[in-house]
């Protein structure tokens, strides 16, 4: 019988010959992922140091617009640059007034920086090769719209709007307000019930959050008095407030909120809130979550003033505010075609002749804004921002007075005398300036 023969060995070389495949594989995924590691990390680096670039040019922004405004106070008037000369007041007061060219090179030039070429190059620290610098810094004076924010810390913005082309704030007819831009949020949409809760019961509700929007305005001259009368489609001030619900459901809105068609206050609503004789309720504004940008529009029709002569440039302010602290960004755009400002005009596409009739008007030196890209190496970074100034003497229209107590707790158990937190007095008499003692002690009010 023939005998089978093996080789010794064969076996083993085979599995030396795979596990050392394996290894190899997993060697190699493993380096390939720490140098995908190690690739991401740097550009995250570059990508932050890029960041920091831009916003070396924001400050370079602020400083050379500084420079215009100290330049304006000293009487300076301006006058065009010519080549080869040095800078001065006028020149800085003609290049940041005719900014609209959109001169990229501007603000160095203002501040004196060397352009190499390739940019402001931002100071380094040692050992830092990342050749940063600023390559173009675009500086905006007249805007379309204002923009900002609202938070816990700062719940109310002042917008004392100016206009441009001779355009005043007695030609504006509405305003369109839109918030709850749409970028990194989840949204939740309720209703309230009842009417204005307190804070502790609404802190995680609704997102967009209510805005509260006032308007003050008066023609030239005026009296204090006149805020406190009202007339037809006439008021010297107003506030309304914006509860968003969700456009697709009713979203349990009930009788304690006006839904306002096509998501337009009136003229009349304005009055109506001056006027204590009138129960106000909040203004339920339908939202779009599919919207591109910001998620709530809201179209607001001004009413007349007092005054006959209409409002006046200096006597002109909306203030929109965030009565429960909750964070928000949100846009003003002003127009004098009341069409023009409706929530869905956006939508619709105007003739080229028609555009400048339906557009917002152009704010002027309401907002600074600045557009700046940063790079390092070969990476780069643009920022776009509003740069506003901090008004110290307007008026504060925050803080209102919340009254917590159990009406029940009075008296004793079940009792239900009521506590003096308790509104529930009625009023006996009221009165409106001129102050008169005769009148309001015959109305039993002295």
């Amino acid at each position: 019988m023939k005998k089978t023969k093996f080789k010794k060995g064969a076996a083993s070389f085979y599995v030396v010959a795979f596990s050392t495949l394996i290894l190899l594989i997993i060697a190699a995924s493993f380096t390939a992922l720490v140098v995908a590691q190690i690739t991401r990390s740097s550009n995250a680096d570059l990508a932050q140091s890029a960041y920091d670039s831009a916003l070396a040019g924001v400050e370079d922004a602020k400083l050379a617009f500084y420079s215009y405004r100290s330049c304006l106070n000293q009487g300076a008037v301006a006058k065009a640059p010519v080549e080869g000369e040095a800078i001065g007041c006028d020149e800085i007061v003609y290049m940041m007034e005719n900014s609209e060219n959109e001169d990229c090179g501007m603000v160095a030039e203002i501040l004196g920086r060397t352009d190499e070429g390739v940019g402001v190059m931002v100071e380094e620290t040692s050992g830092n090769n990342m050749q940063q610098a600023y390559t173009c810094v675009k500086i905006r004076t007249k805007l379309r719209d204002y923009s900002a924010s609202l938070s816990a810390d700062e719940q109310m913005r002042v917008i004392r709007p100016r206009f441009d082309d001779g355009i005043s704030a007695k030609d504006i007819k509405s305003i369109r307000l839109s918030w709850g831009l749409k970028e990194n949020q989840v949204f939740n949409f309720s209703s309230f019930d009842p009417v204005f809760p307190s804070a502790a019961k609404i802190a995680d509700i609704l997102n967009p959050p209510v805005l509260s929007v006032a308007i003050l305005q008066a023609g030239t001259p005026f009296n204090l008095s006149s805020f406190d009368l009202i007339g037809a489609n006439r008021t010297n001030r107003g506030l309304v407030f914006l509860v968003p619900r969700d456009a697709s459901s009713d979203s349990g809105v009930t009788d304690n909120y006006i839904v306002a068609n096509d998501k337009k206050i009136l003229a009349g609503d304005w009055v109506k809130s001056n006027d204590r004789t009138s129960v106000n309720k909040p203004y339920a504004i339908d939202c779009d979550l599919n919207a591109e940008n910001y998620l709530c529009t809201a179209s607001l029709q001004l009413p007349d003033t007092i005054e006959d002569g209409g409002r006046s440039d200096e006597n002109f302010a909306v203030i929109v505010a965030s009565p429960y602290g909750k964070s928000t960004d949100f846009k003003l755009e002003f127009c004098i075609n009341e069409s023009a400002c409706s929530a869905s005009t956006e939508e619709i596409a105007f003739e080229e002749s028609e555009m400048e009739a339906n557009s917002p008007v152009i704010l002027k030196g309401v907002q600074l804004g600045v557009d700046s890209t940063g790079r390092a190496n070969d990476l780069y970074r643009r920022v776009e921002t509003r740069l506003v100034e901090k008004d110290d003497s307007v008026l504060s229209i925050m803080g209102p007075l919340e009254l917590f107590g159990d009406k029940n707790a009075a008296g004793g158990a079940g009792q239900g005398n009521g506590t003096a937190l308790e509104k529930n007095l009625s009023v006996t008499c009221e009165w409106n300036l001129p102050y008169d003692e005769a009148l309001l002690n015959s109305n039993g009010c002295l």
